[in-house]
């Protein structure tokens, strides 16, 4: 459910990205390209949930990972929930980490032979207009991270 734009109590202004036209949407690969299945684009997602994760171990529900940016800076803590059924891994900031409160869902999406990456996010924590500035950016490079594992 989406933060209402009415809410009055909060750390920063409420903020939002990747909905309507502004959806943040990456084409990981094409199912003509052998290995190209959504199963295997939701492994990377869940090797690639957040910032900075190094891909070596999928998450689960209830993993806590540090998201970090710039390679080296830790924000802090994202606890992670992850929807097998529906292909979607959600990114929960923890009370430590410098964007929160907020969180960020990342869903597989198929269209005819491409498979996408459909990330959201939302909150009402510190900096909202560097968050929604760079999310594009940010989500982009993450996305990278799993479009190469099919190459």
């Amino acid at each position: 459910e989406r933060l209402s734009k009415n809410q009055t109590s909060y750390v920063g202004t409420p903020h939002e990205y990747g909905f309507d036209n502004e959806q943040i949407k990456s084409l990981i690969c094409s199912t003509t390209t052998a290995g190209c299945t959504e199963d295997r684009v939701f492994s990377g997602v869940r090797r690639f949930p957040a910032p900075g994760m190094d891909g070596m171990t999928m998450v689960n529900s209830g993993t806590i990972s540090p998201a970090k940016v710039l390679g080296f800076y830790n924000l802090g803590g994202v606890t992670h929930i992850v929807d097998s059924e529906n292909r979607i891994v959600y990114n929960s900031t923890n009370s430590d980490h410098d964007l929160a409160p907020g969180w960020v869902s990342r869903q597989v999406v198929r269209e005819g032979t491409n498979i996408f990456v459909v990330t959201q996010g939302a909150g009402i924590g510190a900096l909202p207009w560097v968050n929604s500035a760079l999310s594009n950016r940010l989500w982009t490079g993450v996305d990278n991270n799993i479009r190469r594992l099919f190459k």
